[in-house]
């Protein structure tokens, strides 16, 4: 992995380091964690949004498989 920029928290660089090992490695245990970490901020605020649970699953699902086709997009630097 390239250096990550030191501008970052010790937080955005781990998240950095379980979306690299998502990507190359592949690792489900890296895509759990990063889901387990952000589900939830996710679904509050979808909800916010849409004010009905349902949709809200629904689109926190929605939202995160689009988020884990393209992980590879994520800019480090």
């Amino acid at each position: 992995m390239e250096e990550v920029n030191k501008q970052f928290s010790a937080k955005a660089k781990h998240d950095f380091k379980l979306i690299q090992s998502a990507v190359e490695d592949g690792n489900e245990k890296a895509y759990a964690e990063l889901m387990q970490i952000y589900k939830k901020p996710v679904y509050d605020v979808v909800l916010k949004m849409v004010r009905n649970p349902d949709d809200a699953k629904e689109l926190t699902i929605e939202a995160f498989a689009k988020a884990l086709r393209n992980l590879n997009k994520v800019n480090h630097e």
